[in-house]
């Protein structure tokens, strides 16, 4: 079970996009304009997880290559299990609970979009800028999903069950801890050189020269 879902968690992810895209755009019963926007944004983190890992998928060589320098991008030190726990454990937890709990605890709404709007940040500027590139996996979701989704989330009034002042200055911060406490420290503690759950050479990459 452990190799199943080490593999094929994007697939899953995609497959489970689609379907809560469906049901979205068939109008489930989420009328509220937020909680629309909330199950769009997890619906956005599994297309852009998709983007990353299945199509065109080599973001983990990427990730390990340029912004880490690594000599071995294939395993270090993002690997298939740290992929999995990072994506799937911090990030289908908290965007889907998100969506779920809706109005009832917007902060939490904040947090995914924070971490959202940080992530297009990484894409767009930081990686872009590191490896003299104008795309990568991870671009096009980033820049055509995850910041216009924040944009319209900021935008929503209060009465109309935008988020309150109280909800920014709890989600915000959250979303910075889940940035680099839940992800970036996620991956550097399951970092092992020597792990056997290597990406295969499709999503690796090339070795640098």
């Amino acid at each position: 079970m452990r190799e199943f879902w080490y593999q094929w968690w994007p697939g899953v992810g995609l497959g489970l996009a689609l379907l809560l895209l469906a049901g979205l755009a068939g109008g489930w019963g989420v009328e509220s304009p937020v909680e629309r926007v909330l199950w769009a944004s997890w619906i956005a983190l599994l297309l852009h997880q998709a983007e990353e890992y299945l199509w065109p998928g080599r973001f983990p060589g990427v990730l390990n290559r340029v912004f880490f320098r690594s000599g071995r991008p294939d395993r270090y030190p993002l690997n298939r299990r740290s992929a999995f726990w990072v994506n799937v454990g911090i990030g289908w937890s908290s965007y889907g609970l998100a969506a779920v709990l809706g109005e009832q605890a917007l902060w939490l709404g904040v947090a995914t979009l924070t971490v959202s709007a940080s992530n297009a940040f990484f894409h767009l500027l930081v990686l872009n800028r590191r490896g003299r590139t104008l795309y990568h996996p991870g671009v096009a979701t980033s820049l055509f999903l995850f910041l216009p989704l924040a944009v319209v989330f900021v935008g929503i009034p209060g009465r109309e069950g935008g988020a309150t002042m109280v909800d920014y200055l709890l989600g915000v911060p959250l979303g910075l801890v889940l940035n680099f406490a839940g992800i970036v420290g996620l991956l550097r503690l399951l970092a092992d050189a020597e792990t056997p759950w290597v990406f295969p050479a499709w999503q690796a990459g090339r070795k640098p020269r």
